[in-house]
């Protein structure tokens, strides 16, 4: 199967059209402004994009290329959720339309840092100018900001990414990472910077490269997993509370060693790994927390360390370490997970009933895709017939029309082709729907 390549310009690898903290897109579904201090200010009057809007994005990009860069592209939702690897569930559907409304309330502005590959530029443009759910034909309309459209294009400052490599990674931080790497590796295999500046251009919540670093790493391990790019990550500390982060990229076809929590000196049983696996990534790599949960599984075995580890985990909001020493010095857990029990049994109930509203939710999907199917069917068999056999359906697709759409049509006024190729798949599922009759 053939490589999915997208081009991209650089300046939109560089600057964030996308973010990768789903939490804070949904604590600002009516805006969102974020301005770096080199003159780039990225508006978003709905929710802003998160990791699946730019997989959506950047499918649409990548039909506009194969179809010579049109900036109209006409495409059913069944289609595009299955080619970015997705069901056609309900939810589905509805989170793709909340996805366009996303992409169609974002304004991007470069105060003369659009850098075109020679000279820096002032620009200001949006991504999709429009999306249209086309009512007959199921089809989603989508045109693109010309700007927008033209800088891809026509720029000379570009890389090609992966689709089924961005696909691949699933981790919102993986793929940001991934964006601002890649790009930097056209001319040289190693590039380093300054922890704390690399993280704002993510951007990231954490601070300081204690917290930085250990959730770069693990987004290293999944890009090294999943991904042909094969990095390996150097840390350069300069100073106290300064690191500088190095990435070099090795050959594809290296084998690379996913890092894994240090457990030196702790206990090598399966039991312990498994609670150090518990702990989110950007903390299972500090000694003292190891330290800490070693101690309680000494003394008072897996369950009680486990149980700690898991109410922690849900109840830190931040300061991760000192929450999980007070859990574990005095059980904080023990009544969480006896209440855990209690909300098991209510789940249950709840997720009998949500299986049965997932049936309705598949039916009415299911329906939904057999609908643009015959679709699509049927543009393909008029596509085929005879030039008599279409001027029969095209006339009596113009007769179906009623005033004044009959008149516009007639008279090729504006929007005019658009309306007689819904009136023509209308003619051509009837008739096919009459051939269905028969057999």
């Amino acid at each position: 199967m053939a490589k999915e390549l997208i081009k991209q310009d650089l300046n939109f690898m560089e600057n964030p059209m996308w973010f990768q903290d789903e939490r804070l897109a949904e604590s600002h579904p009516n805006g969102f402004v974020w301005e770096d201090s080199k003159g780039y200010l990225y508006r978003a009057g709905y929710k802003p994009p998160v990791k699946t809007d730019l997989i959506f994005l950047l499918y649409f990009l990548l039909q506009s290329q194969k179809n010579k860069w049109s900036s109209d592209i006409a495409l059913t939702r069944y289609q595009i959720l299955t080619d970015c690897g997705l069901n056609d569930s309900k939810y589905w559907y509805e989170r793709l339309e909340d996805s366009l409304r996303r992409w169609k309330m974002i304004g991007v502005e470069f105060k003369g840092s659009f850098f075109d590959g020679k000279k820096y530029l002032a620009m200001n443009f949006g991504i999709i100018d429009s999306w249209v759910l086309e009512e007959e034909t199921k089809e989603l309309r989508i045109v693109f900001s010309p700007l927008y459209l033209q800088k891809i294009k026509e720029t000379t400052f570009f890389r090609y990414l992966n689709f089924d490599e961005i696909k691949a990674l699933h981790s919102p931080l993986a793929t940001r990472v991934y964006e601002l790497v890649i790009k930097m590796f056209q001319a040289r295999s190693f590039w380093e910077t300054d922890c704390v500046k690399f993280a704002q251009k993510i951007p990231m919540n954490e601070k300081y490269p204690a917290d930085i670093i250990p959730k770069i790493k693990a987004a290293v391990n999944r890009i090294n997993e999943k991904t042909s790019l094969k990095l390996k990550l150097h840390i350069r500390p300069d100073g106290r509370g300064k690191s500088f982060i190095g990435f070099e990229k090795l050959p594809a076809n290296t084998p690379v060693e996913i890092q894994t929590p240090v457990t030196a000196g702790l206990p090598e049983t399966e039991d312990f790994k498994q609670l150090v696996f518990m702990i989110p990534p950007q903390e299972n790599t500090k000694k003292t927390i190891l330290e800490a949960v070693a101690r309680a599984f000494r003394k008072h075995g897996f369950q009680y360390a486990a149980r700690n580890i898991s109410y922690t985990t849900q109840q830190a909001i931040s300061n991760y370490r000192a929450y999980l020493d007070k859990a574990l010095k005095g059980d904080l857990g023990k009544g969480w997970a006896e209440d855990q029990e209690v909300i098991g049994k209510k789940d249950e109930i709840r997720a009998a009933e949500q299986k049965l509203a997932d049936i309705k939710n598949q039916q009415e999907a299911d329906t939904i895709r057999r609908e643009e199917e015959k679709t699509r069917e049927a543009s393909e068999r008029f596509a085929h017939l005879a030039q008599e056999d279409q001027d029969r359906i095209q006339n009596a697709a113009i007769e179906l029309l009623k005033e004044p759409m009959k008149t516009l049509v007639q008279q090729k006024q504006l929007g005019w082709e658009r309306t007689l190729k819904i009136a023509i798949k209308k003619v051509m599922l009837a008739e096919m729907g009459q051939e269905s009759a028969k057999e």
